[in-house]
């Protein structure tokens, strides 16, 4: 027979408000017992001194529970009965006595509902049926004779009356229970929920962050070749730019995971605000790509120095809203200022303002919500997820600042974020004095630009003008044009209007014409003239200025940076991906270290404890011995590395992935897909500064000449024949036919690994080894034994045995069948 379980919420007491209830009555019976012993009425101010001192223990008792640090199972339901005990001792006399006059009597009706509310349902209930059978025997029975003599309507009303009220009060305390029942059960289901959407998000990371890291990885591999085509060249970029935008909407969505968890982070330090200014100027051009707008950017003359703040998370809030402006403007511009104002307390202010399609002012409010797009109809070419604005306005809120919108339909938006910083060094970045020697100006056609724009770009210009002391200058063919170009040094033109007048300003005496270039060419020569980038700002113009005068600037984290070499550095990768394995080494082929290599804990141990290392980065989820378990035995066994710097590589990027590594021992997080500047970070971060050579070369040199094509048409046929292998999901991911040997040669050690884990139903291995196989398969275009794999995993993750048991002898036949097909593709 099923038993029923009741629900601990009817028993147990609450010790809040049974505290609160006896604090009272305490008092309220010390006033009993001195108000009745002054009157002189002894046996009732007796009564009361002794649920006085009864109910004061009760109240001890208690407190012990509520604030004492050990605890205390039992003492709360003696504290409870101790007071039952007494006041039905207490009501027995009362009633018996008459108390005053009989009144107290109607004692018995507050009693009901302050035992419910107060204690709960189930001692509620007992003393109230207790109470209620000892005022019914008394009041029905010859007894009543011997007390008090109440009114005789009472004898026959009272005990029906208080039966109706014991039965009211038990049905709204009932229903109050239940109803705090099912708000429990629903915020658990909402805990569950969420840790069910964390865990999704983590797998999700980790199963397209890992093949985006063979992609990505492969691509920087193929750019790097010698005599490249401009056409593969160009496919290599668009493969890249397509799956940078494929992490960014992950990236959204973890960040929106983070924030609801509470773990995104604000850390405050000095920074430069032209490095700000840099790269979102050039994040925006990135993002601008071909798209026919304009992107100006106003900076504010006095910006300060040093300012103290996130610089990475405004530059994640700007960002966002320039992609939304940009996204969201078909023709004219973008405009970006970006100012502090010091009227109060310093507040950085960065307005983004656009002329594009514009919002309704009844959907101002949306669009702040997460995964919402408003005007989904008409908006439905515009891509993303709907994230970045709702990220946007959590982060600034976490920061201390807001975002405020304004926008009319068919006009364009205006956003404005408004945060708290602290200057940190008042002298303005832009020093007139840098450019003694130098007179520059700027020559302009308006008619070029966007008529939604003129305005805007005759106020940058003015600007412009005035913070670096230029001229604008007329255009040739007007009388003023040779008399404002007297003296100048340097003169900065649009390449359409030099190509059009470009005898007049190569006549110009002493003047070195720079072009206004449409991307960032400044190592590259236009009509053989030297580049400044588009769009013009006071930073760019003076690091120009500035460099031309012998003064020079640092460059910002996005510009270039020298490529250094290591050629004394010892890293330790470790994998249990081959190809993982291979894309990592190969990115690192051009800094020159001396790289070595792990599929397993086991074998990176070893490694370890036979040679020392400068540098490890680490796999996270390993058959066997993940890569915490194996950095805990590193720093506990291995001599030669128990300080070596370890850096976390891992698909897995959801809120909490870093600080559960640098908890377990890591120093340093690097996600995948990896992104070389990171990891340019990285080695420089980490790698002894005597082991580093600074060198001007871009590239390394290519170690081999170029793919040749990957599948034969034989190879193809047998692939579409047996069914096995897609040759097109293969040659999204495989550059080098070297991975379809590896993949065939792991295959015995793989095969047994999964029967062996299979047969001693080790669930958490099976399941880590299925996972290998679902990547590994996909990767070589097995798009069938990879789902299989899948299935496995996701029934090995919740020990469904029916379902492995169903599923393994499919998924190994089949991998089988897949690694014969193999063996012959590699012998054409």
């Amino acid at each position: 027979m099923k038993m029923k379980r009741i629900n601990e919420k009817f028993i147990n007491v609450h010790l809040t408000r049974a505290l609160g209830i006896f604090a009272l009555l305490s008092v309220y019976e010390a006033y009993l017992c001195f108000d009745n012993f002054i009157r002189g009425n002894e046996s009732i101010g007796g009564l009361a001194l002794f649920c006085t001192i009864m109910t004061v223990m009760s109240v001890i008792m208690l407190s012990a529970c509520r604030f004492g640090k050990k605890p205390h199972k039992f003492l709360p339901h003696a504290a409870v009965s101790l007071m039952m005990a007494v006041y039905w001792i207490t009501f027995g006399i009362l009633i018996y006595t008459g108390g005053t006059s009989g009144s107290s009597l109607f004692l018995l009706f507050a009693a009901a509902p302050i035992a419910f509310y107060f204690f709960n349902l189930f001692y509620g209930t007992i003393f109230c049926s207790v109470l209620f059978v000892g005022v019914g025997v008394y009041f029905c029975s010859s007894w009543h004779l011997l007390g008090y003599i109440y009114p005789y309507i009472y004898y026959q009303r009272l005990p029906v009356m208080f039966l109706i009220e014991i039965m009211v009060c038990w049905f709204a305390q009932y229903e109050a229970v239940k109803a705090e029942i099912r708000q429990q059960q629903a915020v658990e289901e909402a805990r569950r929920a969420n840790e069910a959407k964390t865990d999704f998000l983590a797998n999700t990371s980790h199963e397209i962050r890992t093949p985006m890291n063979s992609i990505m990885g492969f691509c920087e591999l193929i750019l790097r070749e010698k005599d490249l085509s401009p056409k593969v060249k160009g496919y290599c970029l668009d493969i890249m730019g397509a799956g940078k935008n494929l992490l960014y909407v992950i990236n959204d969505i973890l960040d929106v995971s983070r924030i609801e968890a509470g773990k995104i982070t604000i850390s405050k330090d000095e920074f430069d605000p032209s490095v700000l200014v840099r790269d979102i100027v050039n994040a925006a051009m990135a993002k601008k790509q071909d798209k026919n707008i304009e992107i100006f950017v106003k900076v504010d003359d006095d910006m300060p120095s040093l300012l103290f703040g996130d610089m990475a998370r405004i530059f994640q809030v700007v960002m966002n809203l320039v992609t939304n402006a940009i996204k969201y403007t078909p023709d004219g511009g973008v405009y970006i200022t970006i100012n502090v104002d010091r009227a109060v307390s310093p507040m950085l202010i960065v307005t983004v303002r656009d002329t594009g399609i514009g919002i309704e002012k009844k959907d101002l409010e949306k669009i702040f919500k997460s995964f919402e797009q408003v005007d989904a109809k008409r908006n439905r070419s515009i891509e993303g997820a709907g994230l970045g604005l709702t990220i946007s306005k959590k982060i600034a809120s976490l920061m201390g600042g807001v975002i405020t919108a304004e926008s009319e339909s068919g006009k364009g938006s205006e956003f404005t974020l408004t945060l708290p910083v602290q200057i940190l060094d008042e002298n303005p970045l832009i020093r007139k004095e840098n450019f003694k020697g130098i007179r520059a100006g700027i020559c302009i056609d308006i008619d070029l630009i966007h008529p939604e724009m003129r305005d805007i770009c005759l106020e940058v210009t003015s600007s412009l003008c005035r913070a670096l002391d230029m001229k604008k200058i007329p255009l040739p063919g007007t009388g003023a044009f040779a008399e404002e170009t007297k003296g100048l040094t340097h003169l900065f033109v649009n390449p359409v209007i030099y190509e059009k007048y470009h005898e007049e300003f190569d006549s110009l005496p002493g003047t070195e014409i720079v072009i206004i270039a449409d991307v960032y060419k400044r190592s590259e020569n236009l009509f053989g003239k030297k580049t400044v980038s588009r769009p013009l700002y006071s930073y760019s113009l003076s690091d120009f200025l500035c460099n031309e005068n012998g003064i020079a600037k640092p460059l910002s984290a996005s510009e270039h940076r020298k490529r250094f070499t290591a050629p004394t550095a010892r890293v330790l990768l470790v994998d249990d991906n081959d190809v993982n394995l291979m894309v990592e080494s190969g990115l690192m082929e051009i800094y020159g270290m001396k790289i070595f290599t792990a599929l397993s804990g086991p074998e990176a141990l070893d490694l370890m404890n036979k040679d020392r290392f400068d540098l490890i980065f680490m796999d996270h989820m390993m058959p066997g011995m993940d890569g915490v378990e194996v950095v805990r035995r590193m720093r506990e066994e291995c001599e030669f590395n128990k300080d070596t710097t370890v850096v976390a590589l891992t698909a897995n990027a959801v809120s909490g992935a870093r600080e559960m590594f640098l908890a377990n021992g890591f120093q340093d997080f690097l996600p995948k897909p990896i992104d070389i500047r990171e990891l340019d970070n990285i080695l420089r971060k980490y790698i002894p500064l005597y082991r580093i050579c600074e060198t001007d070369e871009e590239t390394s040199e290519a170690v081999e000449e170029a793919n040749e094509e990957l599948f034969s048409a034989e190879a193809i046929r047998l692939m579409e024949e047996s069914g096995l292998i897609d040759h097109k999901e293969a040659e999204k991911y495989l550059i080098d036919p070297e991975i379809m040997i590896l993949y065939a040669d792991a295959y015995e050690s793989k095969r047994k690994e999964i029967e062996d884990y299979y047969n001693a139903k080790d669930w958490k291995s099976y399941n880590v080894q299925v996972h290998a196989l679902k990547s590994s398969s996909k990767m070589v275009g097995a798009v069938k034994l990879s789902n299989l794999a899948k299935q496995a995993e996701t029934a090995s993750g919740q020990e469904n045995v029916a379902k492995i048991d169903k599923i393994q002898p499919l998924m190994m036949k089949q991998y089988e069948e897949v690694v014969e097909l193999v063996g012959k593709l590699i012998r054409l």
